[in-house]
C-alpha cells in the first residue's frame, strides 16, 4: 500500500476524492504528506498510535526529573548561601520566611523567570505589623541580599518548597 492508498483508508474515501482535496490543496492533505511517512500512517491504522511520536512521554518523563533535579540543587544552593546570611540575623530570617510562606500558598502563579522579583517585591512591600518600624532596614539589606545572590532558579525553588528555609538552622 502506497502513501496515497493509505490517505484514502485513513479518511475512508475514493482515490476520486484523495486526488480531488490534494488538488484543492486542503491543508490536512498538505500536513499528512509533510509531516508523517508511510510507515507512521501504516502504524496508526494498525495500532491507534505512532510509536515515535509515543516516545515524547518518555522525554517529558525524563525532562520532570531533570527539572525536579535542578530545582533541588538550586534549593541547596539558596539554603546554603541563606545560611551564611541569616548568621545573627533571626529578624531578617523570620521576614523572609512570612514572605515565602505567603508566596507559596499561590506558587502556581510563578514561573522562574518572573519569581525572583516577585519575591523582591513582596519583601519590599512587606508590612510586618509586630514590628512594623523595626523591620524596614532589614527588609531593605534582605531585599537587597535577594537581588545580589540569589538566581531565578533559586527563588523559585524556595517559593515552591518554603519549609527548607524554614528548617534552616544557624551555623
Amino acid at each position: 500500500m502506497n502513501k496515497k492508498e493509505i490517505i484514502e483508508k485513513f479518511f475512508e474515501t475514493t482515490e476520486a476524492t484523495y486526488y480531488r482535496h490534494k488538488k484543492q490543496n486542503r491543508p490536512v492533505i498538505r500536513f499528512i504528506e509533510k509531516y508523517f511517512t508511510e510507515e507512521d500512517l501504516k502504524e496508526f491504522l494498525e495500532t491507534g498510535q505512532i510509536n515515535r511520536l509515543e516516545e515524547n512521554t518518555i522525554s517529558n518523563t525524563k525532562l520532570e526529573i531533570y527539572e525536579g533535579t535542578l530545582e533541588n540543587h538550586a534549593l541547596y544552593s539558596a539554603k546554603y548561601k541563606l545560611s551564611d546570611f541569616f548568621k545573627g540575623r533571626i529578624l531578617i530570617k523570620n521576614i523572609l520566611i512570612d514572605v515565602l510562606n505567603q508566596m507559596s500558598s499561590n506558587k502556581n502563579r510563578y514561573t522562574i523567570e518572573n519569581t525572583k522579583q516577585s519575591l523582591i517585591e513582596q519583601l519590599k512591600g512587606s508590612e510586618i505589623n509586630w514590628l512594623k518600624t523595626k523591620t524596614q532596614g532589614k527588609i531593605d539589606l534582605l531585599s537587597e541580599f535577594v537581588e545580589n545572590n540569589i538566581s531565578d532558579i533559586e527563588a523559585y525553588a524556595m517559593i515552591k518548597k518554603p519549609e527548607v528555609v524554614l528548617n534552616l538552622k544557624e551555623k
